[in-house]
């Protein structure tokens, strides 16, 4: 695997293919590490062991980091993981994040955020993904498309679409040491075990979207919205959110899209 760890900070990784490695893509223990615009995928879990569940992405932890504008697939644990912290301001934006979990073991499927006891996860902000069909494989765990799970806070999702992963679309907290998470302007659709699973404490949640969005064709994985969709011009507006997947700025149309 392709680790950044023990001191190291302030790197940039861009436009590079990481496949098939024996462990997961890459693992960062890090300040100010940037990962753009690369291809990562098809990492190996040789024995299928927990131990070896292996992700596209494995932040585990440090401060200011940014993942933005890559496709994640195909690897045999999850996509990106941020665990177990202290993890503090990293965004997630403008991924592509599909096809990921091919093991009984693993509970990751798109993206997990999870701290632990006395190292919070905190400042996360995931906007702008595309999270499908993860954990679709025969075999695979039960997955989410976007988990925040325990000992985070802050934590905003907004303005993603979120299709056909096995369990929810977006899981928000197992217990009370999940708290103050936005959940806005997002799409989830066609998610195996319900669109928003919700156990946390202070979640903001409101212009989602978990009806038909009337996509454009989802089975050749063009999330695009019709002109009927019930998610075109239905968003709230946010300032943080300027532009959308494809970098275009928003709003499109009379207000902003959902998704």
């Amino acid at each position: 695997r392709w680790q950044i760890r023990d001191g190291n900070h302030n790197f940039i990784l861009r436009n590079l293919e990481i496949k098939n490695f024996k462990g997961s893509g890459l693992s960062i223990t890090a300040n100010n590490i940037q990962v753009l615009n690369c291809t990562i995928h098809d990492q190996i879990s040789v024995s299928g062991s927990s131990g070896e569940r292996y992700y596209g992405i494995y932040f585990a932890s440090g401060s200011n980091g940014l993942i933005q504008g890559n496709k994640i697939y195909n690897n045999p644990g999850g996509g990106i993981q941020a665990y177990p912290g202290p993890i503090s301001n990293l965004v997630v934006r403008g991924n592509s994040i599909y096809n990921n979990n091919r093991m009984v073991s693993s509970p990751v499927g798109g993206i997990i955020v999870q701290g632990s006891s006395g190292k919070v996860v905190s400042g996360t902000q995931i906007y702008n993904n595309l999270v499908y069909n993860n954990a679709k494989a025969s075999g695979s765990g039960a997955a989410d498309g976007i988990t925040i799970s325990t000992y985070t806070s802050n934590t905003k999702v907004l303005n993603n679409t979120v299709y056909g992963n096995k369990r929810y679309g977006i899981r928000v907290g197992y217990d009370s040491t999940t708290t103050n998470t936005v959940v806005q302007n997002n799409i989830m659709y066609a998610n195996g075990s319900g669109n928003y699973y919700h156990k946390a404490t202070a979640t903001t949640y409101d212009h989602n979207v978990t009806t038909d969005p009337k996509f454009v064709s989802p089975s050749s994985s063009n999330f695009q919205l019709q002109a009927s969709s019930p998610a075109a011009n239905k968003g709230v507006k946010l300032s943080s959110v300027s532009t959308d997947y494809r970098n275009i700025p928003r709003p499109k149309g009379s207000s902003h899209d959902i998704g």
